[in-house]
């Protein structure tokens, strides 16, 4: 996660430069602020979406886990994963001189619980040797899905 912002100002200046070549997660009225602005950025995530690529590929290494087990191998211990959210009921934070700053804090808190998820999860893969074949020795990048915005 690079940052959290809240620009009370349209800087379009600004804005290019704090979203270029970024994964956004933003409100539809962000999502046109930063096209207004003219900024590139890599996509915005879509959270729904992207809770289910995780849980998914969670799912799939829990069946291939379900195909080889025997009586001596130990069943991983797959993490819970946050909530997806929308921005009618989003996550915030408890400390914030605002409303908008604890929203933006909120989203900022569940990337980072959404990360951590999927490093316990690659965790898990990477200490079996029949799992190692979905994706390599390394931990692999989170699943992300990117919003369809043509209907924005």
């Amino acid at each position: 996660m690079c940052g959290a912002w809240v620009l009370p100002n349209a800087d379009s200046e600004k804005i290019v430069l704090l979203t270029r070549n970024r994964i956004l997660i933003s409100t539809d009225r962000g999502d046109k602020v930063v096209r207004d602005a003219g900024a590139v950025t890599t996509a915005t995530l879509d959270v729904v979406a992207t809770v289910a690529a995780v849980a998914a590929e969670r799912d799939m290494l829990q069946a291939e886990f379900e195909k080889k087990k025997s009586k001596t191998m130990i069943a991983p211990d797959w993490p819970e994963l946050p909530e997806p959210f929308t921005f009618e009921n989003p996550p915030t934070a408890a400390r914030a001189d605002s409303e908008i700053i604890a929203v933006a804090f909120g989203v900022a808190e569940w990337v980072h619980e959404l990360a951590k998820t999927w490093a316990k999860i690659e965790k898990q893969r990477l200490a079996r040797t029949f799992l190692v074949e979905f994706g390599g020795r390394s931990p692999r990048p989170c699943p992300i899905v990117a919003a369809d915005l043509t209907t924005a």
